[in-house]
Protein backbone atom coordinates (compact mmCIF):
# COMPACT_ATOMS: atom_id res chain seq x y z
CA UNK A 1 0.00 0.00 0.00
CA UNK A 2 1.47 3.27 -0.90
CA UNK A 3 2.26 5.63 1.66
CA UNK A 4 -0.54 8.41 0.72
CA UNK A 5 -3.02 5.43 0.95
CA UNK A 6 -1.86 4.60 4.44
CA UNK A 7 -2.20 8.46 5.20
CA UNK A 8 -5.24 8.73 3.87
CA UNK A 9 -7.05 6.51 6.35
CA UNK A 10 -5.95 8.75 9.67
CA UNK A 11 -2.81 7.21 10.47
CA UNK A 12 -0.02 9.24 11.54
CA UNK A 13 2.93 7.52 10.49
CA UNK A 14 6.20 8.90 9.54
CA UNK A 15 7.37 8.82 5.61
CA UNK A 16 9.56 5.84 5.58
CA UNK A 17 13.39 6.46 4.93
CA UNK A 18 15.09 5.82 1.66
CA UNK A 19 15.00 1.71 1.73
CA UNK A 20 11.89 0.96 3.50
CA UNK A 21 8.28 0.68 3.09
CA UNK A 22 5.40 0.15 5.05
CA UNK A 23 2.85 -3.07 4.45
CA UNK A 24 -0.87 -3.09 5.51
CA UNK A 25 -2.64 -6.06 6.16
CA UNK A 26 -6.50 -5.95 6.83
CA UNK A 27 -7.25 -9.42 8.39
CA UNK A 28 -10.51 -11.10 10.15
CA UNK A 29 -10.13 -12.80 13.11
CA UNK A 30 -13.21 -15.59 13.35
CA UNK A 31 -13.72 -17.48 17.12
CA UNK A 32 -15.21 -20.63 15.66
CA UNK A 33 -14.75 -22.63 19.14
CA UNK A 34 -13.56 -23.42 22.37
CA UNK A 35 -14.19 -23.43 25.75
CA UNK A 36 -15.04 -19.85 26.72
CA UNK A 37 -17.88 -18.11 25.16
CA UNK A 38 -16.37 -14.99 25.34
CA UNK A 39 -12.28 -14.46 23.76
CA UNK A 40 -10.46 -11.66 24.84
CA UNK A 41 -8.48 -11.23 21.60
CA UNK A 42 -5.34 -9.05 23.09
CA UNK A 43 -1.48 -8.91 21.64
CA UNK A 44 0.61 -10.78 24.52
CA UNK A 45 4.26 -10.56 23.16
CA UNK A 46 6.42 -11.47 24.16
CA UNK A 47 5.42 -13.28 27.33
CA UNK A 48 7.33 -15.75 29.21
CA UNK A 49 5.20 -18.78 28.72
CA UNK A 50 5.17 -19.32 24.60
CA UNK A 51 1.86 -20.83 24.86
CA UNK A 52 0.55 -17.88 25.81
CA UNK A 53 1.63 -15.56 23.19
CA UNK A 54 -0.60 -13.90 20.84
CA UNK A 55 1.20 -11.77 17.86
CA UNK A 56 1.44 -10.65 14.16
CA UNK A 57 5.16 -10.56 13.38
CA UNK A 58 7.63 -10.94 10.73
CA UNK A 59 10.99 -12.84 11.02
CA UNK A 60 13.33 -9.60 12.12
CA UNK A 61 16.57 -11.24 11.38
CA UNK A 62 18.55 -7.81 10.57
CA UNK A 63 16.63 -6.39 13.56
CA UNK A 64 15.10 -3.97 10.40
CA UNK A 65 11.26 -4.63 10.70
CA UNK A 66 9.13 -2.44 12.76
CA UNK A 67 5.72 -3.25 14.11
CA UNK A 68 3.52 -0.19 13.45
CA UNK A 69 0.37 -1.61 14.38
CA UNK A 70 -0.86 0.12 17.49
CA UNK A 71 -0.37 3.72 15.41
CA UNK A 72 -3.08 2.39 13.15
CA UNK A 73 -6.62 3.60 13.96
CA UNK A 74 -8.05 0.30 12.97
CA UNK A 75 -5.64 -2.01 15.10
CA UNK A 76 -6.75 -5.17 15.55
CA UNK A 77 -5.80 -5.48 18.83
CA UNK A 78 -8.63 -2.55 19.23
CA UNK A 79 -8.16 1.28 21.05
CA UNK A 80 -7.05 -0.38 24.74
CA UNK A 81 -3.62 -2.01 24.46
CA UNK A 82 -4.79 -3.74 27.74
CA UNK A 83 -7.35 -4.76 26.94
CA UNK A 84 -7.78 -6.00 23.51
CA UNK A 85 -10.95 -6.95 22.17
CA UNK A 86 -13.79 -9.05 22.88
CA UNK A 87 -14.78 -11.63 20.18
CA UNK A 88 -18.07 -13.90 21.14
CA UNK A 89 -18.27 -17.43 20.66
CA UNK A 90 -19.34 -17.76 16.25
CA UNK A 91 -18.39 -14.42 15.72
CA UNK A 92 -15.53 -12.34 14.05
CA UNK A 93 -13.99 -9.14 14.20
CA UNK A 94 -11.59 -7.03 11.63
CA UNK A 95 -8.63 -4.55 12.01
CA UNK A 96 -5.40 -3.99 10.63
CA UNK A 97 -1.80 -5.07 11.14
CA UNK A 98 1.41 -2.55 9.79
CA UNK A 99 4.78 -3.52 9.63
CA UNK A 100 7.82 -0.66 8.23
CA UNK A 101 10.23 -2.82 6.55
CA UNK A 102 13.18 -2.87 4.06
CA UNK A 103 11.59 -2.56 0.39
CA UNK A 104 12.25 -6.33 -1.14
CA UNK A 105 11.70 -7.88 2.22
CA UNK A 106 9.99 -11.04 1.14
CA UNK A 107 9.34 -12.50 4.20
CA UNK A 108 6.00 -13.44 5.25
CA UNK A 109 3.35 -12.51 7.92
CA UNK A 110 3.02 -14.37 10.99
CA UNK A 111 0.11 -14.95 12.89
CA UNK A 112 1.08 -17.24 16.46
CA UNK A 113 -1.30 -17.84 19.14
CA UNK A 114 -3.42 -20.61 20.71
CA UNK A 115 -1.02 -23.04 20.11
CA UNK A 116 -1.20 -22.53 16.04
CA UNK A 117 1.31 -20.37 13.26
CA UNK A 118 -0.19 -19.27 10.55
CA UNK A 119 1.79 -18.02 7.89
CA UNK A 120 0.67 -15.35 5.15
CA UNK A 121 2.47 -14.05 2.03
CA UNK A 122 2.77 -10.75 1.37
CA UNK A 123 2.78 -9.86 -2.70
Amino acid sequence: MEYQQILSQGTQLPVPEQGKEYILVTVKVTYENGDLETLNFYENYPASWAAARVHFNIPNENSNTEDVTRQLPNCIWGPDEFEGRTILKGESITGDVAFLRDVGNTEPLYFVGYNQVIEFQIH
